[in-house]
Parts: structure tokens; C-alpha cells; sequence
């Protein structure tokens, strides 16, 4: 299963790199967080859904909607119109389903990415020159 999913990231990773359905990241040199602008068609044909974070903190999100990069977790936070910063949390809590958190920088009514997390990390990788496997 997990060569199947390194699989269909790297197929992923190759199309997008071929493709011109995305823009540019943005990224200040002063500031961690980078955004990036996606086309509507990407944001449909890739499958990204977003929601509306309901409550204060401790937040609660599918598992899907966040990415485990070395160990820490974050997740997309939409911005505006087809542009998602990436977001740090602090993990509380997770179960089989959803994950509670905590972060700096989100707040109750804000839209974040549910599905399709995953493919946002492997673009913001593609555009930045990243490795999207990992080495052993």
C-alpha cells in the first residue's frame, strides 16, 4: 500500500510538473509561511475540498486534512480564492479519524483544506525543487 501511494504522488508530481494549471508560490523571505495559487481546474480535477473551521480551539479535522512532514503536522488554510498557505498545528489528540489540534495561526470561521492535502504538498514540493519520496 505504501509503494501504491509513493506511486500515484510521483505520477502526480510528474504531470503537474508538465502542466500549466498552476501558478507561481509566492514566498518573503521574512516570513515561513508560502502561499500557493492553484487554477480552479486544479483545485476540481485534483479533488481539493475545503470547510470552515466551526468552534475555538481545540479544533477537529478528518485525518486527511493534514500532512505529517518529518514528523510535524500542518495543514492548508485557504487565504483567498485559489491560494492556500501552509499552516503549522499542535497535535493534541488523534484517532482513527480525525485529529484535535491547536494553532497560532487559525481561527474559528476560517476555510481550510479537507481533502486533497496531500496534493498540495506535493506540488508546493514540485514548485520548490523538493524531494516528494524520502531517501533510506
Amino acid at each position: 500500500m505504501q509503494n501504491k501511494k509513493f506511486f500515484s504522488l510521483m505520477l502526480l508530481a510528474s504531470l503537474l510538473a508538465f502542466s500549466p494549471l498552476y501558478a507561481e508560490t509566492e514566498h518573503d523571505e521574512h516570513d515561513e509561511h508560502e502561499e500557493l495559487v492553484l487554477s480552479a481546474k486544479v483545485i476540481q480535477n485534483y479533488g481539493i475540498e475545503i470547510d470552515i473551521l466551526e468552534k475555538n480551539t481545540p479544533f477537529v479535522l478528518p485525518r486527511e486534512a493534514f500532512v505529517n512532514a518529518q514528523g510535524d503536522y500542518f495543514l492548508y488554510k485557504q487565504e483567498a480564492e485559489n491560494v492556500f498557505e501552509q499552516v503549522e498545528i499542535h497535535l493534541i489528540k488523534k484517532t482513527n479519524s480525525e485529529m484535535f489540534f491547536t494553532s497560532d495561526d487559525l481561527s474559528a470561521g476560517e476555510k481550510v483544506v479537507i481533502k486533497g492535502a496531500k496534493f498540495l504538498r506535493v506540488i508546493l514540493l514540485d514548485k520548490e525543487g523538493g524531494e516528494v519520496g524520502h531517501a533510506h
